[in-house]
């Protein structure tokens, strides 16, 4: 903004630049007693109920294994990654990895496309999350529709990670 100095007459004379008032800053410096209530819950479970853990690891050991020896994951991945509950699924092109989260979707399983930008081209894939609440039946349920899946069938998608790699 600019300031007009006032002379010894009161009339307006060299122009002054003055800076505008600083905004207050108005984030909160705690969090909201719903989210601490909620940070607080969780470090409960994690404490009291480790056998929710356990399990979290079974079934990521489990999806991964499977995933592995149908040719979905790539068979070279160190034995120490097979403990993480978020299981990436190569497809390669983003068009596939949509048809395919879409095709999930109808069978009943929400198992989300992630493509470019947010990885890179011809990496599409699809984001297989798991919970410790999950029953083998649900994990049955999503390997047997991966199975299934037209697309697969077809041949218009890659059939199994190294087929991925080698056309991207």
């Amino acid at each position: 903004a600019v300031d007009l100095e006032q002379g010894r007459n009161g009339s307006p004379c060299l122009p002054r630049e003055t800076a505008p008032a600083p905004l207050p800053d108005l984030r909160p410096r705690t969090s909201p007693p719903a989210q601490a209530a909620a940070i607080e819950g969780a470090l409960d479970v994690i404490r009291t109920e480790p056998h929710r853990r356990q399990r979290l690891r079974e079934l990521a050991k489990r999806v991964r294994s499977e995933l592995r020896r149908r040719g979905w994951l790539d068979p070279t991945l160190p034995d120490q990654r097979i403990a993480t509950p978020i299981v990436p699924l190569i497809v390669g092109k983003a068009h596939l990895a949509l048809e395919l989260s879409e095709y999930l979707l109808e069978c009943g399983l929400f198992v989300p496309a992630i493509r470019p930008p947010a990885v890179a081209r011809n990496t599409a894939r699809l984001r297989v999350s798991l919970r410790a609440d999950l029953e083998d039946v649900d994990v049955d349920q999503l390997l047997e529709a991966l199975d299934r899946w037209p697309g697969r069938l077809t041949g218009k998608a890659t059939t199994s990670y190294h087929d991925t790699v080698a056309s991207g």
